[in-house]
């Protein structure tokens, strides 16, 4: 067993004040950080008031700025290592199961900090049962594929959650009234000053929505 640590940290959803204490002195207490956007880590630490410097790398699904190979050394050299998304809980959705991986086959000791995450918020705020539940994540792009996949969806019965882009959204909702009886849950800047939440069917989430779309959306899906 290696004598290094990997810590899977959460962080705030949109209030910097869900922040906990344990957060700040895991991020102090560890030699380097992987983290999903620079920019928004700084904001984090800012508002904490972390005191210490840790070595700061860039960790994303798209653009990977240190290679696994030096990752692995970090593990082997016993680094207690951070892993942050840009905001809830790295592997829900965002970055994180290539560095978990990579540590459990250098038996590195894998921890959680568990904190906030926009999957259980939304479910926590759910007016149906949550179990069981399915997390699809994005919607695939173009009209036929995002129909197969609210097919599969369809043929499930349970409360289907999935996150949305502003951009697509009410060419989403359109989709998902070619569906019988689809029921909906909306919600946007959970945790934030401006949360938001729209209930119903396909059509009236449509007419609710307001003529300019801003912000990432989790949407609860139940066909009936």
């Amino acid at each position: 067993m290696s004598n290094s640590e990997l810590w899977v940290i959460s962080t705030p959803i949109g209030n910097l004040e869900d922040s906990s204490f344990r957060l700040k002195k895991t991020i102090e207490n560890c030699d380097l950080l992987l983290v999903e956007s620079l920019t928004k880590y700084k904001k984090l630490i800012n508002s904490l008031g972390v005191l210490g410097s840790s070595s700061v790398f860039k960790w994303s699904l798209n653009k990977k700025s240190i290679s696994r190979k030096k990752i692995e050394k970090f593990f082997l050299d016993g680094k207690k290592i951070g892993l942050l998304c840009d905001a809830g809980s790295p592997n829900i959705a965002d970055p994180g199961y290539e560095i978990i991986s990579l540590a459990v086959k250098n038996k590195v000791s894998v921890f959680s900090l568990p904190g906030p995450s926009s999957v259980t918020a939304a479910l926590s705020l759910s007016r149906w049962p949550t179990l069981p539940s399915f997390i699809w994540g994005f919607p695939p792009k173009g009209e036929k594929r995002v129909l197969s996949w609210l097919t599969k969806m369809s043929n499930l019965k349970g409360t289907h959650l999935v996150f949305v882009n502003p951009s697509r959204l009410k060419d989403f909702i359109f989709l998902t009234d070619k569906f019988i009886n689809v029921d909906l849950q909306l919600f946007s800047e959970i945790s934030k000053i401006y949360e938001k939440r729209i209930d119903g069917s396909p059509q009236k989430v449509l007419r609710s929505l307001p003529k300019q779309v801003k912000g990432e959306w989790v949407i609860l899906i139940k066909f009936v």
